[in-house]
């Protein structure tokens, strides 16, 4: 059956409520019928039939609960965002369910970051448990990256073209202005409440939004996904406890163009591994890697190449970290077991079901030796690998 042939007579039956008007007996009965009328609890359902039985109208304060929220929670979003408006008493009940989850698909352009910042204060942030920031780049990054690429280059970036003198320094304005964005919406988000932090742009994410999140959501917060971490917290010595089950930071590097070894990038590593150490025993799924570096070389004539990974791996293999993972994604890493013998010794050890090689040299040497190992143990047959 089709989706419109069996939610449709909700929506009519919520306007007739809304309405004040009299419920179509026949449409009751068909009602009856439906899948969601049986997962009801039997004391809502009997109290319904007994509303629906009578000739009496049915109004917002006469409706059960439980039958009203089952509703709702069917209702798309565009028509959930009617019904918010339309009726006061409806918006206390349509608001949780529309704002649980907000994706804020952010500005390039620094000169309307400021309207756009004072949406954020409108929006009912109050019950959202997952956000989430992103902008078209971040869908086609794979493709292109060339707002990476240096302007000395020769390939000036997206927000640089026709501002050749002054481009570093919008480039700046514009990154602080996004920082300062997503510090806007997590104040107006209550403590303890939200579960999932995503920023899935291409601006870095600053230590000091990474210092709100461990102040105010620690306890609740279950996954932290960022594309790039330019600095780490000042608290990233000690860390408060967490239950963290997702811990994904594709681009460990500072903001600077092209990346040198500096006290910066060695700040944003150790931030990642103390991280990765208080929630060991709650973290399930990683992510790591150095991606804007992968983009970079490809992009760009000087080619700066790789930093030197090893601190994360050998962080990940001293930390056992491998022992209790289910999903572990490494990016623009070399996985070589010539160089990296003991990270190979603990991928066949560990429990992990599924792992996942971007960009990393020395792939097909690691999935030789698996293959080799993981023949004599029941491992073959529940790991799943992604190159």
């Amino acid at each position: 059956m089709a989706f419109n042939q069996v939610f449709a007579p909700f929506a009519f039956w919520l306007l007739s409520l809304l309405t004040n008007t009299q419920l179509d007996y026949p449409l009751v009965k068909q009602m009856k019928r439906k899948l969601i009328f049986k997962k009801l609890t039997p004391q809502t359902q009997h109290a319904y039939l007994d509303l629906t039985n009578a000739t009496s109208q049915l109004t917002l304060d006469t409706l059960p609960a439980e039958l009203m929220q089952t509703v709702l929670s069917l209702i798309s979003h565009k028509d959930s965002t009617s019904l918010c408006r339309s009726s006061k008493k409806l918006k206390n009940l349509v608001a949780p369910l529309l704002y649980r989850v907000v994706e804020f698909d952010t500005p390039q352009d620094q000169h309307i970051f400021g309207d756009f910042t004072r949406r954020i204060y409108t929006t009912p942030l109050f019950h959202t448990k997952s956000l989430t920031f992103r902008n078209h780049w971040f869908d086609e990054f794979k493709v292109g990256y060339k707002e990476l690429v240096p302007a000395d280059v020769g390939c000036l970036p997206i927000w640089n073209r026709g501002h050749e003198a002054s481009g570093d320094n919008r480039l700046s304005d514009i990154i602080y202005a996004y920082n300062k964005l997503v510090r806007a919406a997590l104040k107006a988000i209550p403590k303890q409440q939200l579960n999932t932090f995503r920023s899935y742009s291409l601006f870095p994410v600053n230590g000091k939004i990474i210092e709100i999140l461990l102040s105010q959501q620690n306890e609740s917060l279950q996954q932290l996904r960022l594309f790039r971490l330019s600095d780490a917290p000042n608290t990233s010595d000690c860390l408060p406890s967490m239950n963290l089950q997702a811990i994904e930071c594709r681009s460990l590097e500072p903001d600077s163009w092209p990346v040198h070894e500096n006290e910066e990038l060695d700040g944003v590593i150790a931030f990642i591994t103390n991280l990765i150490k208080t929630n060991s025993s709650t973290l399930r799924c990683l992510t790591i890697g150095h991606e804007a570096q992968i983009v970079r070389r490809n992009y760009s004539r000087r080619s700066p190449g790789f930093e030197d990974e090893g601190a994360v791996l050998q962080a990940l293999v001293s930390m056992e970290m491998l022992l209790s993972l289910s999903s572990l994604t490494l990016v623009g890493l070399n996985v070589d077991p010539t160089r990296w013998d003991l990270f190979s010794r603990s991928v066949e050890l560990s429990c992990l079901r599924k792992l996942t090689l971007e960009w990393c040299a020395g792939s097909a040497e690691l999935v030789q030796q698996l293959a080799a190992a993981v023949t004599t143990n029941d491992q073959a047959e529940r790991i799943q690998l992604s190159i």
